[in-house]
């Protein structure tokens, strides 16, 4: 869920290193998990494969959800369209202080206080590694005796269990089903035809559930059996694999060697940056930012209240010329002019007018794009997905016109036409 501003500040470091990294290079981590297990599956089974696949990525700092479009079909370049997808920074390392704590209780039963013992915070440290060895013991194991050694100190065999595991992460695990179900239901406004959230909010969660044909656990707090139980009770119709041809915390970097071979994938929000172009009467060129790539169309709590969802940019009163009119023009999210394709027209960007009224781009989930310029006319096209482009199409942004438009699509030179300023 990183905006355009940390995938930058990520793709600067990676470059200070001596990477070769790009924009079109830097890949979100479910997406990568969900490359991994569709070429693997395509493989073992010899079929393509079709249908929505919920990927459920638990790692040690973060759980990441994302709901996947797959249609790969034997023979045919698979494409991969995310149809929703967020993260919370509560996962495995949760769970290991949470066993820790349980640790710890044992040792203050056995009268053994941690305080108390010398070099207090070392101890806490050497229990918290116990515990996480103890957890992935128990992914196979239904009980494992934890030894704490000390150098100062010798503190008893201790034990956890399968039953401890579980009812150290249920509530953890409560948490995720809400943000299971979060995530579905944002996948359902990036539809072409996009439902309305209060019919969004109404849907019954095993009418949700029933939409999902594969899960997919990666990370490697899929091996905790009780996540596997969670998600098999939440979805009984879908094919659920932690396998993706590697093991469960290895399927993010499969991924990453396979997405080279994909000319596209499609993301759930625009990995593109709209910025209004235009000279004002002394000839100063503005470039004014509309949109900044990656950034989300709306806060979470917004879909439980709004009875529609969108991202909206209106300038102030005043901040633009009365006069004129400016470029609505498109850029890769590593800054690259973009040319845009509408029905197969060709340019560098939209007209927009100035005029009396502030103007206005609201941009939509499903692709909709709604560009009103200052004197009341309106623009409007639909991406039906928003794509990360390789390959041949690399900079080209493809969509389809809506209504009525009216603004025509220029080149950028048209701006140094004497009628485009005045």
């Amino acid at each position: 869920m990183w905006t355009g501003d940390q995938r930058k500040r990520l793709l600067e470091v990676a470059r200070s290193a001596g990477l070769p990294v790009d924009d079109h290079t830097l890949i979100d981590e479910p997406i990568a998990a969900g490359v991994a297990w569709v070429n693997s599956r395509m493989a073992r089974s010899g079929q393509g494969v079709r249908g929505q696949l919920l990927v459920f990525d638990m790692g040690g700092g973060t759980l990441d959800v994302a709901v996947l479009d797959v249609r790969a079909d034997l023979g045919h370049e698979p494409e991969i369209s995310v149809l929703s997808s967020w993260g919370v920074d509560e996962a495995g390392d949760a769970l290991d202080e949470a066993l820790a704590g349980e640790l710890e209780q044992q040792l203050r039963d056995m009268g053994h206080d941690v305080d108390d013992l010398p070099m207090a915070a070392g101890v806490r440290a050497m229990i918290r590694q116990a515990a996480k060895e103890a957890k992935e013991r128990l992914s196979h194991d239904l009980d494992t005796q934890v030894a704490i050694r000390h150098p100062d100190a010798e503190l008893p065999t201790l034990s956890l269990s399968q039953e401890q595991v579980d009812t150290a992460i249920r509530d953890q695990l409560t948490r995720a089903t809400h943000l299971v179900w979060a995530v579905l239901r944002g996948a359902q406004v990036t539809h072409e035809v996009a439902k309305a959230p209060d019919e969004i909010r109404a849907i019954p969660l095993e009418t949700l559930a029933e939409e999902v044909d594969f899960v997919l656990l990666a990370g490697g707090m899929s091996r905790v059996p009780s996540v596997a139980r969670m998600l098999a009770s939440l979805f009984p119709h879908a094919e659920i694999s932690s396998d993706a041809g590697v093991a469960s915390d290895e399927a993010i970097v499969a991924g990453l060697a396979e997405t080279a071979s994909y000319e596209r994938v499609n993301l759930h929000r625009p990995p593109f940056h709209f910025v209004l172009e235009y000279e004002d009467k002394d000839g100063v060129e503005h470039a004014t930012s509309v949109y900044e790539a990656h950034s989300p169309f709306y806060p979470p709590y917004q879909a439980m209240q709004r009875s529609s969802l969108y991202y909206e940019w209106r300038p102030p009163r005043g901040a633009l010329p009365a006069v004129g009119a400016g470029l609505v023009s498109v850029f890769t999210a590593g800054g690259e002019r973009a040319r845009l394709s509408i029905d197969g027209a060709d340019g560098d960007g939209f007209v927009l007018r100035f005029g009396p009224n502030p103007p206005a781009v609201l941009i939509y989930p499903n692709g909709r794009v709604l560009i009103v310029d200052g004197k009341g006319s309106r623009t409007e096209f639909l991406v039906p997905r928003w794509p990360v482009i390789r390959g041949k199409d690399h900079a080209v942004l493809y969509a389809n016109k809506r209504g009525d438009s009216r603004a025509p699509l220029v080149e950028r030179s048209w701006m140094k036409d004497p009628l485009f300023l005045h």
